[in-house]
């Protein structure tokens, strides 16, 4: 009789601990505790059709993007696109985000990816190019947005690594959470 009510006991706990479970009924990733950043692993919301002017973008089964270049000169000025529009909060100019990102020069050649990393980037937006704060503050959390950044607002004359002096960069961003911060 012990060893039953003692088993009983122990599948209620079960039962009950994972009724208070947080849950996600899109089985994105949720965080538990306070201290660790809760985030989804792709863009979640309306997908809206595609702006002119922009390059075009697949998305492959995981979410990861790749872009089909426009052959025209590249732009003078800065510009976003929302491609698919998400229902979370607006992410602040001064925000730590995880986001999932992919960088193109202009022509189409890849220069950085966390997809292909395989995780996520979390990262300060005052911490980053101009451009890419200002592609990301403003939009909401689950949204995927597209940015054309000329060189003043990337990496200017001096380039950074694989990004030649004076390039103009494309950015594909899934803004997956975004926090205030401290």
């Amino acid at each position: 009789m012990r060893k039953l009510a003692t088993l009983l006991t122990a599948v209620t706990f079960v039962f009950l601990v994972s009724a208070c479970a947080p849950s996600s009924p899109t089985g994105e990733e949720t965080s538990t505790g306070s201290d660790t950043l809760s985030y989804m692993t792709r863009a979640t919301g309306e997908a809206l059709p595609a702006t002119d002017g922009y390059p075009t973008v697949t998305l492959d089964d995981a979410g990861a993007p790749s872009i089909t270049p426009l052959t025209s000169a590249a732009p003078k000025e800065f510009g976003v696109a929302t491609l698919i529009k998400g229902a979370g909060s607006v992410v602040g100019a001064t925000d730590i985000v995880t986001v999932q990102y992919a960088g193109y020069l202009w022509d189409g050649t890849p220069f950085d990816s966390s997809w292909s990393r395989g995780e996520p980037a979390q990262f300060s937006l005052e911490q980053v190019v101009p451009g890419f704060t200002k592609a990301i503050a403003g939009q909401t959390i689950g949204s995927q947005v597209i940015a054309v950044l000329p060189p003043e607002d990337g990496y200017g004359a001096s380039g950074a690594g694989s990004i030649p002096p004076n390039a103009t960069l494309i950015f594909v961003v899934d803004i997956l959470a975004a926090e205030p911060a401290q």
